[in-house]
């Protein structure tokens, strides 16, 4: 015959609610994800944009994309294809883009602060306002009817 004692019964007492509370919280969370809301993690806010963030990283291509204020520092996108997109206040601190095609995309207010643009195609993009002084290879850049940071349009290695 077994016994309990008052200690076990208010242990077994605190397991179930402790696995009520772990199934509520697991469900609600699920309940969040399927609100047409993407999140990393379960537990994550919403990730902005994740589906083309995904599509980038997967594909190294994403026209036409809506990335405006996208944190693209440090990130290796050579021959990237991102004509079209609105990366608008992106950040391409340090970034790798040597032949990246940025054909018509919204560059305004980016930074390219070292970022790599050795034979990036701007042809068309506005690059209004955005930072270029101090990224590499910028002479290498083609620039054809690509409005500048300081409004003029360019026609560099059209």
């Amino acid at each position: 015959m077994i016994r309990f004692n008052a200690k076990t019964i208010y242990k077994v007492h605190d397991m179930v609610r402790l696995t009520v509370i772990v199934a509520i919280t697991f469900l609600s969370n699920l309940a969040f994800l399927h609100n047409d809301h993407a999140a990393a993690h379960q537990w994550d806010v919403p990730v902005p944009y994740l589906p083309e963030r995904l599509q980038l990283a997967r594909t190294g291509s994403c026209p036409n994309c809506e990335l405006p204020d996208t944190d693209l520092s440090y990130k290796v996108l050579a021959h990237a294809e991102l004509n079209g997109a609105n990366l608008r206040r992106a950040n391409f601190m340090r970034t790798e883009l040597k032949y990246a095609k940025l054909i018509g995309a919204d560059l305004r207010f980016a930074n390219f602060t070292w970022a790599d643009l050795y034979q990036a195609n701007f042809t068309n993009a506005n690059l209004s306002g955005a930072l270029l002084a101090e990224s590499r290879n910028l002479s290498e850049a083609i620039f054809c009817r690509t409005v500048m940071p300081d409004g003029a349009v360019s026609n560099l290695n059209c």
